[in-house]
Protein backbone atom coordinates (compact mmCIF):
# COMPACT_ATOMS: atom_id res chain seq x y z
CA UNK A 1 0.00 0.00 0.00
CA UNK A 2 2.76 2.44 0.66
CA UNK A 3 4.56 1.68 -2.28
CA UNK A 4 1.42 2.48 -4.50
CA UNK A 5 0.93 5.56 -2.25
CA UNK A 6 4.22 6.67 -2.90
CA UNK A 7 4.20 6.33 -6.15
CA UNK A 8 0.93 9.07 -6.70
CA UNK A 9 1.97 11.18 -3.95
CA UNK A 10 5.72 11.10 -4.01
CA UNK A 11 7.94 11.82 -1.32
CA UNK A 12 5.05 13.20 1.28
CA UNK A 13 4.15 9.51 1.60
CA UNK A 14 6.56 7.40 3.60
CA UNK A 15 6.69 4.14 4.98
CA UNK A 16 6.58 3.73 9.34
CA UNK A 17 7.26 0.10 10.67
CA UNK A 18 4.92 -1.80 12.55
CA UNK A 19 6.92 -3.62 14.34
CA UNK A 20 7.47 -4.23 18.45
CA UNK A 21 10.34 -1.97 18.31
CA UNK A 22 8.07 0.94 17.05
CA UNK A 23 5.22 0.07 18.68
CA UNK A 24 7.18 0.08 22.21
CA UNK A 25 7.89 3.64 20.96
CA UNK A 26 4.35 4.63 20.21
CA UNK A 27 2.68 3.55 22.94
CA UNK A 28 5.35 4.77 25.61
CA UNK A 29 5.09 8.54 24.04
CA UNK A 30 1.18 8.82 23.70
CA UNK A 31 1.43 7.90 27.27
CA UNK A 32 4.10 10.12 28.61
CA UNK A 33 1.68 12.72 26.20
CA UNK A 34 -1.36 11.86 28.09
CA UNK A 35 0.19 11.99 31.31
CA UNK A 36 1.30 15.41 30.65
CA UNK A 37 -1.93 16.42 29.41
CA UNK A 38 -0.46 17.26 25.85
CA UNK A 39 -3.10 15.03 24.29
CA UNK A 40 -7.54 15.22 25.60
CA UNK A 41 -9.13 12.13 24.35
CA UNK A 42 -13.08 12.69 23.74
CA UNK A 43 -15.37 11.22 26.23
CA UNK A 44 -16.42 8.76 23.99
CA UNK A 45 -16.66 4.62 24.74
CA UNK A 46 -15.05 3.11 21.59
CA UNK A 47 -11.85 5.07 21.66
CA UNK A 48 -11.58 4.95 25.68
CA UNK A 49 -12.03 1.19 24.98
CA UNK A 50 -9.59 0.98 22.09
CA UNK A 51 -6.92 2.82 24.37
CA UNK A 52 -7.70 0.36 27.52
CA UNK A 53 -7.68 -2.61 25.07
CA UNK A 54 -3.82 -2.60 24.78
CA UNK A 55 -1.96 -5.29 26.38
CA UNK A 56 1.82 -5.58 27.25
CA UNK A 57 3.14 -8.48 27.23
CA UNK A 58 6.85 -10.22 26.79
CA UNK A 59 7.92 -12.27 23.90
CA UNK A 60 10.07 -15.37 24.40
CA UNK A 61 13.21 -12.89 23.48
CA UNK A 62 12.30 -10.70 26.23
CA UNK A 63 11.24 -7.81 24.55
CA UNK A 64 7.94 -5.30 25.19
CA UNK A 65 5.05 -5.92 23.37
CA UNK A 66 2.35 -4.56 22.56
CA UNK A 67 -1.10 -6.26 21.26
CA UNK A 68 -4.85 -6.50 21.62
CA UNK A 69 -7.48 -8.83 20.99
CA UNK A 70 -9.56 -8.16 17.71
CA UNK A 71 -13.08 -7.77 18.09
CA UNK A 72 -15.97 -7.38 16.14
CA UNK A 73 -16.31 -3.62 18.14
CA UNK A 74 -13.12 -2.79 18.59
CA UNK A 75 -11.60 -4.05 15.66
CA UNK A 76 -7.75 -4.86 16.31
CA UNK A 77 -7.88 -1.38 18.49
CA UNK A 78 -7.15 0.36 15.52
CA UNK A 79 -8.35 4.28 17.05
CA UNK A 80 -5.60 3.54 19.54
CA UNK A 81 -3.03 3.11 16.81
CA UNK A 82 -4.33 5.54 14.48
CA UNK A 83 -3.72 8.23 17.53
CA UNK A 84 -0.58 6.57 18.77
CA UNK A 85 0.61 6.88 14.92
CA UNK A 86 -0.21 10.33 14.68
CA UNK A 87 2.14 11.26 17.98
CA UNK A 88 4.73 8.94 16.79
CA UNK A 89 4.78 10.88 13.37
CA UNK A 90 4.23 13.98 14.62
CA UNK A 91 7.94 13.50 17.08
CA UNK A 92 9.46 11.83 14.00
CA UNK A 93 8.45 15.07 11.48
CA UNK A 94 9.75 17.19 14.28
CA UNK A 95 13.30 15.53 14.85
CA UNK A 96 13.32 15.27 11.01
CA UNK A 97 12.72 19.31 10.93
CA UNK A 98 16.14 20.07 13.66
CA UNK A 99 18.08 17.88 11.76
CA UNK A 100 20.73 19.18 9.57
Amino acid sequence: LCENLHEDYGDIIHPIEFGNENKQEMVLGLKQKMYDGKIIMPNDPKVINNIRSIQRSYSSGGYLKFDSKRTEDLGHSDIFWAIALAQYEEKQATADFFVD
